[in-house]
């Protein structure tokens, strides 16, 4: 992993935990302030946990700063997206000058973001997949299963008797005869599809990754709802 992705890993899990701890003073973010304080990454992830907490003034304020050092256009982009999505109205969001899957997936990005009740490795390479969807989508699909299998391990251990032998087709039966929502059970299979199909080289179109974008969102926020009880 480079030390770029670390600063990053590390900037994420300081967002869980200030959200979790329902922190405003950002304490879970001062080492890394001291120790990375002209890093973007570690302003945007700021920004993003006072966003989850609906303090968006200082979440706006901790995007101007993170575009302002990010050294890259894209991550500029990204961070002036989240000022936007603050300042317009959520029904009018489409209107500020974003085409539709760019909308769709910084919006994701923002949501798996919020979703703190998750493992941390399952959050963080969510997110992390979510920033590379459009550009490696292969790749990124399979971490969108990687990512829901290392929650089914966690949250229903005792359907996997041989956890060496994780056959999500027959997890996914098991879930439904558990009661699981059948819409929930769908949006699994989708993401199971979906990363066994990107094993093989494929060209991804906008639905096809919207379906899978939508079906992964939908799957995390289960799992981050049932960690919470």
């Amino acid at each position: 992993m480079s030390i770029w992705r670390d600063i990053w890993k590390e900037a994420v899990s300081a967002n869980q935990k200030m959200v979790l701890e329902e922190d405003s003073s950002a304490k879970a973010f001062s080492l890394l302030l001291e120790k990375y304080p002209n890093d973007g990454m570690v302003f945007y992830e700021m920004g993003e946990a006072y966003e989850t907490m609906g303090d968006y003034d200082k979440a706006t304020e901790n995007y101007k700063k993170a575009r302002e050092l990010f050294p890259v256009p894209h991550w500029k982009n990204v961070a002036k997206f989240a000022m936007d999505r603050i300042e317009a109205s959520p029904l009018h969001f489409d209107s500020v000058g974003y085409d539709k899957f760019y909308t769709l997936q910084w919006n994701a990005f923002h949501t798996m973001h919020t979703f703190a009740h998750l493992l941390d490795e399952c959050r963080y390479l969510g997110i992390s997949a979510l920033s590379r969807i459009d550009s490696e989508a292969g790749s990124e699909i399979v971490h969108f299963r990687t990512a829901m299998e290392i929650e089914i391990r966690a949250l229903f251990p005792d359907l996997i008797p041989n956890p060496n032998d994780l056959c999500l087709g027959k997890i996914l039966s098991k879930l439904k005869i558990a009661g699981v929502d059948w819409e929930v059970i769908c949006d699994m299979d989708n993401v199971r599809l979906k990363g066994n199909d990107s094993v093989q080289e494929n060209t991804y179109d906008e639905k096809y990754l919207s379906s899978t974008i939508n079906s992964f969102i939908a799957v995390m926020e289960y799992f981050d709802s049932i960690s919470q009880r």
